[in-house]
């Protein structure tokens, strides 16, 4: 017999748990819709102003290349500030980082 397939390797453990359904653990499921709904919300607060920047533009009265400088300078902050804040916050409860975020 091979030592591999001794009964009692953990690759029999394995094996007998892949007869058993796989379980999400509870909450899995609402984590998941949570993350796509921040998904869709980022996304049109990143790309909606892009297909408005004429009525931007006209509504503060700048040129629609000074609205889409704007719309860049928004767009290079989030890009850098966001994975800083996720290094910088690394330790921190995400309760309390949630917090301080919001201020």
């Amino acid at each position: 017999m091979h030592p591999a397939a001794a009964p009692d390797t953990p690759a029999d453990d394995r094996a007998e748990l892949d007869d058993e359904p796989v379980r999400a653990p509870h909450g899995r499921t609402w984590a998941l819709v949570a993350l796509g709904m921040g998904g869709v919300g980022i996304g049109t607060g990143e790309f909606a102003p892009m297909g408005l920047l004429p009525q931007i533009a006209d509504g503060v009265d700048v040129s629609i290349t000074t609205g889409g400088h704007a719309i860049s300078a928004y767009a290079l902050g989030v890009v850098v500030g966001a994975p800083l804040i996720a290094v910088l916050a690394a330790g921190v409860r995400r309760r309390q980082l949630l917090v301080m975020l919001m201020f």
